[in-house]
């Protein structure tokens, strides 16, 4: 029997250590919006149809509902952007002393580059297509 179809990723987390400092670096620098915020503990960020949510790994730990969860180590997020947008991001990202590490060509050509949030978290700028659909 098989399962059924999941559509896509719907929520993606991330674990920092400072809500506030992410707050401005993915708000300010990286432009995404604000669903919800509550100070010293999450942030919810729009990202198209999907959902960025940032916790205190403190916090989230310990409580009891929804479940406890949390993370640490090096986690990576990639987000999407246009073709046309791709250099655009490497300039605004320069103009904010942030640091790319490393720019990578895909198999089938396409680019990606990454960077690093304000908790040291591996985040990476991706051309359409990188995986083939």
């Amino acid at each position: 029997m098989t399962a059924p179809k999941i559509n896509h990723i719907k929520e993606t987390c991330l674990y920092v250590k400072d809500i506030e400092k992410s707050r401005y670096f993915y708000e300010e620098i990286l432009g995404l919006e604000r669903i919800h915020y509550k100070k010293d503990q999450h942030l919810f960020l729009k990202i198209g149809k999907n959902v960025l949510l940032l916790f205190n790994a403190q916090y989230t730990k310990n409580q009891t509902s929804p479940p406890p969860h949390d993370g640490e180590g090096r986690q990576h997020i990639a987000f999407e952007t246009d073709i046309g947008q791709y250099s655009l991001w490497k300039q605004h990202l320069h103009r904010h002393h942030i640091t790319i590490e490393q720019e990578q060509t895909w198999p089938n050509g396409g680019l990606s580059f990454y960077f690093r949030d304000p908790d040291n978290l591996c985040l990476e700028i991706v051309q359409p297509g990188i995986w083939g659909f």
